[in-house]
């Protein structure tokens, strides 16, 4: 990407968020989205033991791989500066997948896969994947301790699957960019400092540390999950002292880019998981996110309550403007519910500035 290049990304996207903060008055849908997830599958090959999806998981009315692909064109028509995530389940489960990644790194968009990269355990799988020219994976991985991660997922062997991928991904691709999700529970958040330096010896690039919620997947929401849940975090000493340490004397490991502000103030989530919501910045999504659920379907945000329409509607474009995404916006301004998710969380001009400068010297634009 030239410097030329850099300069017109940068122009749009300070437009784009001039408009979007102008939008959350009018509600009206004026900026494009700048980042889209699909979730292109509900299938997986993990049995983990805070996710019910792979249980209830209905996979008979998924988009084909084809319909994937023409969204990606419609959407290129739309805006071409786009941060881009491929979602499941597990996404690499999804039939016609590489051609899908491929098409949308084709098309120049930012592109993100996240896994729980068992699949990658094939070389024909990591073959494929390598050959679509994704510059950026993020793995699921709950710990440094593998019994423990493997535990949680329910597949035996899956923490060295993951950590044997990473090691040659850095080793055949270093400019790929691999980051870690790992969500705090009971028995991983002792461990979340000793875990950010193990992973940055290992070569990881980003953590981003998710507390745990309630069980995706299940077919109604209850407001006391965490009352029966195991993995729930009732010791908060662990936690804190977790967070001293990656906090001590700023020696939080380099590539670890994720703010302290927020992990510290998800320590409140599991005092009060029945109201607690991040509280830094505006929640934006209704003018910022776009998801696509495996059968077409049109959301802002996680709640089912943000559906808006549907992808055979018509033109996505002319839907993200309807009068029932407005009404969707404005009760995503209005919203109060519990929310411990950093997409919650709206990041001002000058840090997303920053991001956007950081990612450029990196060439992971």
């Amino acid at each position: 990407m030239t410097l030329i290049d850099i300069g017109r990304k940068a122009a749009v996207y300070g437009f784009r968020h001039l408009l979007q903060s102008f939008d959350r008055h009018l509600l009206r849908g004026l900026a494009a989205p700048e980042k889209v997830a699909m979730v292109l599958t509900h299938r997986c090959n993990c049995r983990c033991l805070m996710c019910d999806l792979w249980r209830t998981g209905d996979v008979g009315n998924e988009l084909p791989a084809e319909r994937w692909i023409a969204l990606l064109d419609e959407l290129h028509s739309w805006t071409r500066t786009l941060r881009l995530r491929f979602i499941g389940g597990e996404v690499l489960l999804k039939p016609g997948i590489y051609d899908i990644i491929r098409r949308a790194v084709d098309l120049g968009f930012t592109v993100n896969l996240i896994s729980n990269g068992l699949a990658l355990q094939s070389e024909r799988d990591y073959r494929n994947l390598i050959n679509t020219g994704l510059r950026s994976i993020t793995f699921s991985l709950d710990g440094k301790d593998a019994a423990i991660h493997d535990r949680h997922r329910g597949i035996p062997g899956l923490h060295h699957v993951v950590t044997e991928v990473i090691r040659r991904v850095k080793r055949e691709r270093p400019a790929m960019s691999v980051s870690l999700i790992c969500i705090i529970m009971r028995e991983t958040a002792p461990q979340l400092a000793e875990y950010a330096q193990w992973a940055e010896e290992l070569g990881v690039d980003r953590i981003l540390f998710q507390p745990l919620v309630e069980s995706p997947g299940r077919p109604e929401s209850r407001a006391d999950w965490h009352r029966e849940s195991d993995l729930f975090v009732r010791d908060l000493e662990p936690l804190e002292h977790s967070i001293d340490e990656l906090n001590r004397q700023g020696r939080r490991p380099a590539r670890m880019e994720m703010p302290l502000r927020p992990l510290r103030e998800m320590r409140e989530h599991f005092i009060r998981p029945e109201s607690f919501q991040i509280t830094r910045g505006r929640c934006m999504l209704g003018q910022t996110d776009l998801q696509i659920d495996p059968s077409g379907i049109l959301y802002m945000c996680d709640v089912k309550h943000t559906a808006f329409g549907h992808v055979d509607d018509g033109p996505v474009r002319q839907t993200w403007r309807s009068e029932r995404a407005r009404a969707v916006r404005r009760a995503i301004r209005e919203c109060r519910r519990p929310c411990s998710s950093l997409c919650n969380r709206s990041p001002g001009l000058w840090e997303k500035a920053s991001t956007f400068l950081r990612y450029a010297r990196a060439g992971r634009l």
